[in-house]
């Protein structure tokens, strides 16, 4: 489901402080102000996974910077564990429940499948211009 920013903004000044906080420190990217833009409501159930891929900007002049995930879901659920992939390396990321978690979003990453439950997150992309 896609959610528009501007419908939801007030709620998620803090989060948008941490993804700058975390740019600041760990990237420095320059980031374009969120206009309008869409989140992601991700809703896995069981037997539900999302397979490797990576993010990528649909605008021929900006690229993305960051993707930014936020885990939301409301009640306890089994699988459904976030892995990036650098080479060879198939590699599981802590994310519970409350977390958010940065990345470049070229970094391939996948969901494995929810065994039990369902698990929610929110997805928000920063962009910028163009690498150089």
């Amino acid at each position: 489901y896609h959610i528009a920013y501007n419908n939801i903004s007030h709620k998620l000044t803090r989060l948008l402080d941490n993804v700058l906080q975390v740019n600041e420190t760990n990237f420095g990217y320059t980031l374009y102000e969120i206009r309008n833009s869409c989140l992601n409501y991700n809703i896995y159930r069981t037997g539900t996974e999302y397979k490797y891929h990576s993010d990528s900007s649909a605008y021929a002049s900006t690229d993305m910077k960051l993707t930014c995930l936020l885990n939301i879901s409301t009640e306890p659920y089994e699988g459904g564990d976030f892995h990036l992939k650098y080479g060879d390396e198939d590699k599981p990321i802590n994310f519970p429940v409350g977390s958010l978690f940065v990345f470049k979003p070229y970094i391939f990453h996948r969901v494995k499948p929810i065994t039990k439950g369902i698990r929610r997150t929110l997805t928000l992309w920063m962009y910028g211009p163009r690498w150089q």
